[in-house]
């Protein structure tokens, strides 16, 4: 079965645009090394990321739990890495230490590029920016909320569903 690629839309919401920029895909933010994806469950940031870790140079789609109990993190030196699913960790370990052990991870993988993705009520973003921050030195975190598919999105995935 053949997938119908609807091209999906983010809202830069952290640091706030100077001038407002309309919603874009995902590659227009790919020159920022931390992208932040926040979206309400089912909204399709899996999908996204799976689609956009293909079209980003060197990246690896990895669930964070899957990065977080890897033992070897030094693999994903110089590689972009899709880390998705930061709120299926955080009610597993009840929001305690995720996101330092993240860091720490992600210290050590010395990644070239780091996108994560989570629930927006699973982000603590000032608590969460602060802590990538620290763990990233000289970059800027971009947080983007991914955009609700519109009205013209639909007839392409239904036209294109079984």
């Amino acid at each position: 079965m053949h997938m119908l690629q609807v091209n999906r839309f983010f809202s830069q919401t952290y640091p706030k645009p100077s001038d407002s920029i309309d919603p874009q895909t995902i590659n227009f933010f790919f020159k920022h090394k931390v992208l932040v994806i926040v979206g309400e469950p089912g909204l399709g940031k899996t999908t996204s990321f799976l689609q956009a870790s293909k079209d980003e140079p060197s990246a690896v789609f990895i669930p964070i739990g899957e990065f977080l109990s890897c033992s070897n993190p030094s693999q994903y030196k110089d590689k972009v890495l899709y880390l998705d699913g930061l709120d299926e960790q955080r009610s597993k370990h009840r929001g305690r230490g995720v996101m330092d052990a993240l860091v720490a991870q992600i210290k050590q993988a010395e990644a070239s590029k780091i996108r994560i993705a989570c629930r927006t009520a699973e982000w603590h973003s000032e608590q969460d920016l602060k802590a990538l921050e620290y763990s990233i030195p000289d970059s800027q975190i971009v947080q983007l909320t991914l955009q609700p598919l519109t009205e013209k999105d639909w007839p392409k995935l239904i036209e294109g569903a079984e």
